[in-house]
């Protein structure tokens, strides 16, 4: 999708950096929500036999993430700023 909506970032002149950071923060919301969250099907694969984790603990112990998550992707859409604050002091 990135490719395909480049052009019309650009062409709405918002910053390509903050839309390549919303991007990021994005997949990383989708990395952990399920029913495609990869990271939840990563950590019960690694998680020793013995121990009897099952997905449901997994999920519910990543709630609290994906709800910092959703916070941090809310902070980045309303203030901009927060991303292109680093960024703008390497550039000077």
């Amino acid at each position: 999708m990135v490719p395909i909506l480049a052009p019309t970032i650009i062409a709405l002149e918002f910053n390509p950096l903050w839309f390549a950071m919303m991007v990021v923060i994005n997949l990383q919301a989708g990395f952990l929500s399920p029913p495609f969250a990869t990271s939840i099907f990563y950590l019960r694969g690694a998680a020793a036999p013995e121990l009897g984790i099952a997905y449901g603990h997994i999920i519910k112990g990543v709630y609290p993430f994906i709800a910092i998550v959703l916070v941090v992707i809310t902070l980045c859409v309303f203030f901009p700023q927060i991303v292109l604050w680093l960024p703008g002091l390497m550039i000077r």
